[in-house]
């Protein structure tokens, strides 16, 4: 069945839109106690399972996309940012479709996303970042 590139890019705006939503709530609890020297684990805990319930519903089951479970990392700006960030449709085809997004706050990466088709719909299978020799790398989601 081929990929609806429109059903595709709506997907991804909705992921972007609700990572960007984690990653600002997170830091913006997290900072304020890192500053005073106080411990994490409630934060971190709650905050872990609200982004193991959005890699679930948008992403591939594949170990390498759940690695940010391990990492928590976040930051200001957010990497997702679906208001700032330019977003396009780079290929859509019979079984997957790779999206773009150029950051355009913070590192000002850019990075290629591509998605497929599954039982469970369209998830995002892979994330991939442009290094500075101009080639594309396995980055975390």
């Amino acid at each position: 069945m081929k990929i609806n590139a429109e059903k595709g890019m709506e997907m991804f705006l909705l992921f972007m839109q609700k990572m960007n939503r984690w990653e600002t709530e997170y830091y913006n609890l997290l900072s304020p106690v890192l500053e005073a020297g106080e411990e994490t684990n409630d934060i971190d805990e709650k905050y872990k399972n609200r982004l193991r319930n959005i890699l679930d519903e948008f992403v591939a089951d594949d170990p390498k996309n759940k690695q940010r479970l391990i990492s928590m990392n976040c930051s200001q700006p957010p990497a997702y940012d679906p208001e700032m960030d330019a977003v396009m449709v780079e290929s859509a085809g019979r079984s997957r479709m790779v999206i773009s997004q150029q950051q355009r706050t913070g590192l000002k990466s850019t990075y290629r996303f591509t998605l497929v088709n599954t039982e469970h719909g369209i998830r995002i299978a892979k994330k991939e970042r442009l290094n500075y020799k101009g080639r594309w790398e396995r980055a975390g989601i």
